[in-house]
């Protein structure tokens, strides 16, 4: 088999049920296994179990700063703090592979370093296993992203 490599973006990453859309602010965003493992109960039967293993899974990233803006991601998420939310992500428009489920929104930090461009780390616990599915692939429009100073 080939070498395959896989960009992440242009993509979307989207939350709620309207959708609200803060893609243009997210310069990170990963879906990230934990693997808990506990030791399997012995019997008479099976002396030597295989450990027992439970996945969970969290929706991480970073993102720009937008605080001063109402609806901002920043701002979303204070007003949207430990609520559940569905999510969908598409790490890249042209293929054809979207991820989705169910997070707890955690609200982000607000602030930083004075004169500098402001990153915000979230991360938001999904409810049980994402959902891998079928993205319809769009070709990538020409144009750059705006930054409003």
């Amino acid at each position: 088999m080939p070498v395959t490599i896989d960009r992440l973006g242009p993509g979307t990453l989207t939350f709620g049920a309207s959708p609200n859309d803060f893609s243009m602010q997210v310069s990170r965003c990963v879906l990230i296994p934990d693997h808990s493992e506990e030791d399997g109960i012995a019997t008479l039967g099976d002396p030597d179990p295989i450990d027992e293993v439970t996945t969970s899974w969290t929706l991480e990233g970073d993102a720009v700063s937008d605080w001063a803006q109402a609806d901002g991601f920043v701002n979303w998420t204070f007003d949207n703090n430990l609520s559940e939310q569905p999510f969908e992500f598409v790490p890249n428009n042209a293929e054809a592979v979207k991820w989705t489920g169910n997070v707890q929104i955690r609200a982000m930090e607000i602030g930083g370093d004075v004169s500098a461009v402001i990153t915000t780390a979230f991360s938001f616990p999904c409810k049980g296993t994402p959902v891998r599915g079928a993205h319809t692939p769009v070709a990538r429009a020409a144009g750059k992203a705006t930054v409003t100073k």
